[in-house]
Parts: structure tokens; sequence; C-alpha cells
């Protein structure tokens, strides 16, 4: 796997894209105090570092390395790779299809009933609209693609107690639609905990059938002590795996980790993240879905989830061939972003760390 070096940068010195434009016109961001609100869509608390504020710290596998006096979380667990490459071909594929058949649906209407003006209005309404809607889903597949493919295999973030700093690696992704064209250069950031804010957040999503809230763990980046400006943001966990117990949990082992000198893992049984890459295209279906290697136990374990799987089989066949081929395709193509000299200096050799990494 190829290594890759990325180019360092401590405390105020990098400046998130989506940040850019406030950081240099001086926009002040400030500070709110931490709370807890009633609201089911954007933030629901602003975490104290000083308070606890859940009985229980949780990681629920996210940790990949501890350290003497650090600790490290992976950015993406391998069971949620793939899922990219999955929505960005398949409704990407789907709605350019979808776009495609409308304009010439329309193009075989008015040969049918002849070219009168009134169908010339309705066909240009109808072109520009799948037009625009088939170059918006031709983006979507390219950005699905490169979430997945020709990426970085972890973007760790490292919280290191005896220093008081968060170290983390990120790929920049430019502001614009245009971003899928352009290159996504990697980074480690610096930044000092105390000019971090922590939040819980929730998103109410909707798949046209139901309504879900996605809840988040993310910390704000200020840009000084007397500059509350923000300049990055980041989340530890995925809105995917993250619940409105989980949320406060994660922040509650990182709090008392940080602050309060407590320990590296939540519990003596706390698994690390294991990196588990597919040797082969098959095995990483056996992975993703209910088919692939080990369908028979599957069956034997889990026979209501094996009948709703196949009850849908239109739907669940193409989403575990689409995330499949992401997962097999995106281990293919990783690069590995290595620690610099400064990072490995500050916390040391890993004392322990999940199988893979």
């Amino acid at each position: 796997m190829l290594n890759r070096a990325a180019p360092f940068f401590t405390h105020g010195q990098y400046v998130a894209p989506d940040f850019v434009a406030v950081a240099d016109g001086g926009g002040q961001v400030p500070v709110q105090q931490p709370q807890k609100t009633d609201k089911i869509d954007g933030v629901l608390t602003q975490f104290d570092k000083k308070e606890g504020t859940w009985e229980k710290p949780l990681a629920i596998g996210w940790l990949k390395a501890i350290y003497l006096d650090a600790i490290e979380y992976t950015g993406q667990k391998p069971e949620l790779r793939g899922y990219g490459f999955f929505i960005g071909v398949f409704f990407g594929l789907c709605g350019m299809a979808l776009g495609l058949a409308l304009a010439l649906q329309s193009l075989f209407a008015g040969l049918k009933i002849g070219f009168t003006s009134w169908w010339l209005i309705a066909d240009v309404v109808t072109g520009i609209a799948s037009t625009g809607g088939s170059l918006f889903m031709l983006w979507c597949l390219f950005f699905g693609l490169r979430m997945d493919l020709f990426h970085a295999l972890d973007l760790p973030i490292i919280f290191d107690r005896k220093r008081r700093k968060v170290y983390r690696v990120l790929q920049e992704i430019p502001p614009g639609i245009l971003n899928v064209f352009k290159p996504w250069p990697p980074r480690v950031c610096e930044y000092d905990w105390d000019l971090i804010d922590a939040e819980h957040q929730a998103h109410v999503m909707t798949t046209g059938g139901t309504i879900e809230r996605q809840h988040s763990l993310v910390f704000l980046v200020r840009k000084s002590a007397t500059d509350p400006t923000l300049i990055d943001f980041f989340q530890i966990g995925n809105a995917m795996d993250s619940g409105p117990n989980t949320v406060p949990g994660m922040w509650e082992h990182i709090r008392r980790f940080m602050e309060d000198s407590g320990p590296h893992l939540p519990s003596d049984d706390e698994p690390l993240s294991v990196l588990s890459p597919p040797s082969s295209w098959w095995q990483s279906l056996g992975t993703v879905g209910f088919i692939g290697p080990g369908y028979g136990q599957r069956w034997a374990d889990q026979p209501l989830y094996m009948l709703f799987m196949h009850a849908g089989f239109f739907i669940t066949i193409p989403m575990a061939v689409f995330t499949a081929t992401g997962r097999w395709l995106g281990y293919k193509t990783a690069w590995q972003v290595q620690w610099p000299h400064e990072v490995q200096q500050a916390v040391g050799p890993a004392l322990r760390k999940g199988a893979g990494w």
C-alpha cells in the first residue's frame, strides 16, 4: 500500500475551506455556554469539559490504538466502507437513466401528436429539467466514487492529554460543485484541546418513506484564545453508527481521558478497531450483504433477517453488489497517511493497536 506524507500545521496555521471566507473577513462566531436544548434538529447539547454528562463512557469500536498518554480514533470503520460507492453508482446511474427516459418520453409524445406549440414548450421545460437532473446525478456518481476510490485508508484523530493537543489527519475537499474533479490533498493538523468545543448535533433525514434523526459528536475549533472565529470542525464516529445515547457516551470517554486522567478504554473488554481488508471481491460480498460467503450460516443464525433481505431482493442485491465492489476497490486503491515526526515524537510508540493497523 502506498504511503503518503502530508504537510503538518500547528494550531491556527490551517483554516478549512468552508471557513476561509469567515476567517479572512474577521467574522466572529461566539462560543456559547454549555447547555441542553429541546430541539430535534441542529445542536442538541453543547458539552462542558469540566462536568460529566453521561454515566457510561463508550467508544463502540472506534478506538484503534492507545499510547502512554494518548488515544487514537479511526476515522472510518471497515464495515462502513463502500457505501459512498453504492450511493454514487446506484442512485447516480438510476437518476441519469430516469432523466434520459423523461426526455425520450417527451420526444416520442411530440412525434405522436405532432409538433404543436404547447408541446414545444412542454418539451423545452422537460428537457431542461431532465438535463439538470442528469447532471446532478452525474455529480453524485463521481462524488460517491471519490469517497471510496483513491482515498486515504484512514483519517485518524489522536487525543494527547499530556500536551493537551489533538492531532488530526484530514483529506481536504475543495468547496464548489466541481470539487469532484479537483485534488483532495491530505493534511495533518495540531489543535489545542482548550480551543476545541464539543456538541451533540442531530439532523432529521428523510428517505421518502421514513424519517429518522442522525446523531453526531462534532468538535469545533476556535482560532485562538482571544479570537473565537471557527477555523475547522471534525467529528468522531459516523452518523450511521451513532445514536442519542452513544454520542454523549463517546464524549464522556474523551472528556474523562483528557480532563480527569480517565482510562484509555471505557472498559477492560472494549475492543479496538480491526482493519481487515477483503482478499477478493467474493469475500467482500460476504462482508456487506446477505449473499456471498457464509450464506448458509446466516440462514441458521438470522432467518428473519434473511427472509426480509430476500423479500426485497430487487433493492438488496444491487446494494450488496455495489457496496462490495466499492469496498474491494476502495482497499485496492487506498493510500496510507503517515503521522509526521512531530506527532510520533509527541505521543511515542503505540502500546496497543487493533489488528491490521
